[in-house]
């Protein structure tokens, strides 16, 4: 990242007004502090380039060169763009600005460049950055060409070199893999199509050239095949081409035209494919207006639900379907780390590997804060056979941005985990068998460099924790699971080297010594290691686990410190009855009954304190300290349940008296048990009951029978699961009545989805009245009544069959 002066700056432009102003001089200051901030960046490069899209836009369009900020704009653009991506809109408004500010065919050989291996290496399936670098590069064509107003600006030199840069090769490469990376999205794709062949009939209405009307007629048959939010237009297009191509040959135009209206086949598949989704696309584009745009918590909510549904329901070609909704997902949400590892593992468990590499690439550039997606990139590219310098410069990529040293300290573990990983089982993986002989202690060199860097990312880790515990009361406690030194002990007793393995663990000790986890886990290592030749001479064996033992009673010294100073004293028990010999068990008995009575006396003085301890009033949720630099929350809300919804009635025991004796609490007596099941019953009764005088409610019918789970039918219904009924879910009533918040709330509901489509079958909503829903119980009473009597008529009759 280059220097960056730290002296005060004051901005201020004609095309910014003074709050914009006011927003970048406190922006620039956070700037200074905390370089990597996101959402601190994310603002001040969008209100920069805000005034800088006034300034060539409004009035007589001013040269980009001369805007009050511009050096200040591009400074920030390339200086973010190092770090990490801000999704596409950040790219799209970068082509903009380098587009405006192109003086030169140099410089928009550059630009050109810069989208190939920058903008869409980031963002490959982003419908906006490839209708902006498609149409970019079209122009270019036309103008070096001369067939544009703008072609009329460019000197002869310009044109001359602009004819062997910007070819129709190379319009033609890039709209076709255009089309290729967008094929598979349900909306959208159809502006990348559609504009692409625009071009290619406006070449074809100049050349008359019958192969590329051929081509566009097969481009068109080939889209059809794939479902789209737009199909029926593309269809319509389709036809005007059949018409066009096949004037003078009837039969063609009839079977092309067949297939096409035909609700068998291919085409129909296709057709009926985008309509069993229509419901969930119509659901994500009516939150998105109704914040105007503005990526949502609810938004959010409803692509993982529809992620949700695809893969449960997912088939033998889900697979191009189910991607295609992650990238929408993920250019919506390109800072939500846990859409990008769901993204990850989905693929893994596909075993997509070429995919994989890329969705990895986008996913550490998007979420560089994330310690798990740097893991999962080490660990591919470790089972795709790289060598150690490749694995190496991806570690020095995660630590290059900065973020995973001021974020949590999980995620720095974990890139380190999946790193030092590496080096311990490439430092093997000669297959070499070690001997546990003097000669073992001399490593050889992969193994050397593996317990240096070993060591480098422990230290690294240990200088991080200080630095952000500086602040607080607390000294950093080191990882819980000190998995790091783990795999240093790993390695160390791969090598042979018995007695650094147990210096290790000795180095260790004293950060863990009230963790029954650190003591078991170092003697069940001793007593692995029991078996090897111990001592100086490395050739004498002993017939007891002496280390084993030694830890055991190590750990019992911290009964007072210890999480479960009861299974501390099982476990040393149970092992000295089962390996030591009988002077070592009748100590053992000894000590384990008095530290049996120690930990009974702390068990009292826990009690004790616990009951002197003041009730608080109020249960208040810990706030957790996060550096301004740590990974970024999503600028959104959570969705808040209806106003009017009303959760189960809470009963509390009455106190006991306190004359009472103590002694073992009753059970609850069943009629107890049946009396609140009952009032609970009539509580949601009355609820349900003020709802439906309210018009509050709506009356859902035409479920399907199967095929869904009570959460989707929720989120389609746009409630929380717990405000929907489902008791007539799951056989032929397939009905169900949902309580919203406000009567207009249910109003809007009947009207927007009345009459739409869910899981194949159509739904009917409509306003519950109290008068249709007696009506409703009445008629399945009947129903059941006879039913009943039916079913026994025939166990009747089939009694008689058999004589009884």
């Amino acid at each position: 990242m280059a220097a960056q002066d730290n002296s005060p700056r004051v901005f201020k432009a004609a095309s910014l007004t003074q709050e914009e102003c006011d927003i970048l001089n406190a922006a620039y200051d956070v700037r200074l502090k905390q370089p990597t901030s996101y959402w601190n960046n994310k603002t001040f490069i969008d209100v920069l380039y805000a005034g800088f899209q006034r300034h060539t836009e409004e009035g007589e369009r001013r040269p980009a060169g001369t805007y009050e900020h511009w050096s200040d704009l591009k400074e920030a653009f390339e200086q973010i763009c190092t770090m990490y991506s801000l999704g596409e809109d950040f790219y799209c408004n970068w082509i903009d600005f380098k587009l405006k500010s192109a003086y030169s065919t140099q410089d928009r050989h550059a630009l050109m460049e810069f989208c190939k291996t920058q903008a869409l290496k980031d963002e490959p399936c982003s419908v906006k950055v490839w209708m902006k670098f498609g149409g970019m590069l079209y122009d270019w064509y036309l103008a070096a060409n001369n067939l544009t107003e703008e072609g009329s600006d460019w000197s002869p030199q310009e044109q001359l070199d602009g004819k062997n840069i910007f070819t129709w090769a190379e319009v033609q490469l890039a709209w076709e893999q255009a089309v290729a990376a967008t094929w598979a999205q349900l909306k959208d794709c159809h502006l990348v199509f559609n504009r692409w062949v625009e071009i290619q009939e406006a070449k074809y209405r100049a050349t008359l050239d019958i192969s590329m009307s051929l081509s566009i007629l097969e481009q068109h048959e080939h889209r059809l095949k794939r479902a789209h939010e737009k199909w029926v237009d593309t269809r319509d297009s389709y036809q005007s081409w059949v018409s066009e191509v096949y004037a003078n040959d009837p039969q063609n135009y009839e079977e092309k035209m067949e297939s096409v209206h035909s609700n068998d086949g291919v085409y129909a598949r296709a057709r009926n494919a985008y309509k069993y989704r229509q419901t969930w696309e119509r659901q994500i584009e009516a939150k998105m207006q109704e914040y105007g745009g503005v990526a949502s918590k609810d938004e959010y909510d409803l692509y993982v639900a529809y992620l949700r549904h695809e893969m449960r329901k997912e088939g033998v070609f889900s697979l191009d379907t189910i991607t295609a909704l992650f990238d929408r997902a993920v250019l919506r949400f390109p800072y939500q780390d846990p859409l990008w590892l769901e993204y990850v593992e989905y693929l893994i468990k596909k075993n997509q590997s070429p995919r994989i590499e890329q969705v990895l690439q986008q996913a550490v550039r998007h979420a560089p804060w994330c310690g798990a997606l740097w893991a999962h990139k080490i660990l591919h590219l470790e089972i795709a056979g790289l060598q150690r310098a490749a694995i190496e410069d991806v570690k020095n990529q995660a630590l290059k941005t900065g973020l995973l040293d001021v974020g949590d300290m999980e995620d720095l573990i974990q890139l380190f985990i999946a790193f030092c990983g590496f080096l311990r089982r490439a430092a093997f993986n000669n297959n070499t068998t070690i001997t546990y002989n003097a000669s073992a202690a001399h490593a050889e060199e992969p193994v050397d460099e593996a317990e240096l860097a070993i060591i480098s990312a422990m230290e690294h880790v240990n200088e991080v924790g200080i630095k952000q515990h500086a602040g607080s009361d607390r000294t950093y406690p080191g990882d819980p699971q000190f998995r790091l030194e783990k795999i240093k002990i790993k390695l160390l007793t791969q090598q042979g080297r018995l007695d650094d393995a147990r210096k290790a663990w000795n180095e260790i000790k004293s950060k863990h010594l009230g963790q029954l986890d650190f003591w078991s886990r170092w003697y069940t290592w001793e007593l692995v290691m029991w078996p090897v030749p111990t001592g100086p001479s490395f050739g004498i064996l002993s017939n007891q686990p002496l280390g084993a033992t030694a830890v055991l009673e190590e750990a019992l010294d911290e009964l007072d410190t210890i999480d479960y100073p009861e299974e501390a004293i099982r476990m040393y028990r149970q092992h000295c009855e089962q390996h030591e010999n009988a002077s070592v068990v009748q100590r053992a008995m000894i000590i384990t009954r008095n530290a049996t009575t120690k930990v009974a006396e702390r068990r009292a003085r826990e009690a004790a304190a616990y009951a002197q301890a003041p009730i608080p009033t109020e249960k208040v949720a810990p706030t957790q300290t996060q550096h301004p630099d740590a990974m970024p929350d999503a600028p959104i809300e959570s969705t808040a349940t209806s106003a009017n919804s009303r959760e189960k009635r809470k009963r509390t025991p009455s106190p006991a008296p306190a004359n009472a004796e103590e002694g073992p609490k009753k059970p609850k007596s069943n009629h107890t048990e049946f009396l609140n099941r009952h009032a609970d019953k009539e509580y949601e009764k009355q609820q349900s009951r003020q709802a439906l005088e309210e018009g509050r409610q709506v009356f859902v019918r035409g479920i399907p029978f199967k095929g869904f789970e009570p959460p989707d039918l929720a989120a389609f219904l746009g409630l929380p699961e717990e405000n929907v009924n489902h008791t007539g879910i799951g056989h032929a009533r397939a009905y169900c009545f949902g309580t919203y918040g406000t009567p207009e709330a249910a109003n809007a509901a009947v009207a927007r989805l009345n009459g739409t489509e869910f899981c194949g079958r159509m739904l009917e909503l409509k306003i519950a009245t109290p008068k249709g829903r007696e009506d409703a119980a009445q008629h399945h009473s009947l129903k059941r009544s006879l039913g009943n009597r039916g079913r026994a008529k025939r166990i009747e009759a089939r009694r008689g069959r058999i004589g009884l």
